[in-house]
């Protein structure tokens, strides 16, 4: 489940999803979920969503994945607007045990198409360095994770032209 928002403005998701490998090497995922939207004078509507997934790992070091999210192109019942539907095209490339790189391309409806670029690596066995950016607009991106016995610290900040700095935290 997700929420977002607050009394004048709420959003809530809920969603089952599962998952199957064929093969060893090929994966398969189905999601079905719903979205709730309650807007303070404007009222309430729902909608069902369907994602689906693949993942094709070709080796150790190589593999690639789609995401296709809301390909029922849902529509929030009461409002005119759909819910964002996205294709996601995706490679992702380990050129040694402790670094990857990413490499993904995302269309959704009405956009134009943005392109992401990360990597990361692990110097140490409790840390690990990211970086990254995207397209439309140009955001460059960073972060890292500290692990002490067994909480993980995460933190990622990116820069928006226009929006400025975002900073995220995380616990586990």
């Amino acid at each position: 489940t997700t929420s977002f928002g607050w009394s004048a403005y709420r959003e809530t998701g809920l969603a089952v999803a599962t998952g199957r490998r064929f093969g060893g090497r090929f994966d398969a995922g189905l999601e079905v979920g719903g979205r709730l939207l309650a807007i303070e004078g404007y009222g309430s509507g729902s909608a069902a969503t369907l994602s689906a997934g693949l993942l094709a790992e070709v080796n150790e070091e190589l593999s690639f994945a789609a995401v296709w999210r809301n390909a029922n192109r849902g529509r929030i019942s009461g409002f005119q607007d759909r819910l964002a539907e996205s294709l996601v095209l995706g490679v992702r490339l380990v050129p040694a045990v402790h670094a990857r790189a990413v490499l993904d391309f995302v269309q959704e409806r009405g956009f134009p198409l943005e392109t992401r670029l990360g990597a990361e690596i692990v110097p140490l066995s409790d840390l690990a360095l990211r970086v990254g950016t995207r397209t439309e607009p140009v955001r460059p991106a960073a972060g890292f994770t500290v692990n002490v016995r067994q909480w993980s610290f995460h933190y990622a900040g990116d820069l928006h032209p226009e929006l400025g700095a975002s900073h995220q935290f995380g616990l586990e």
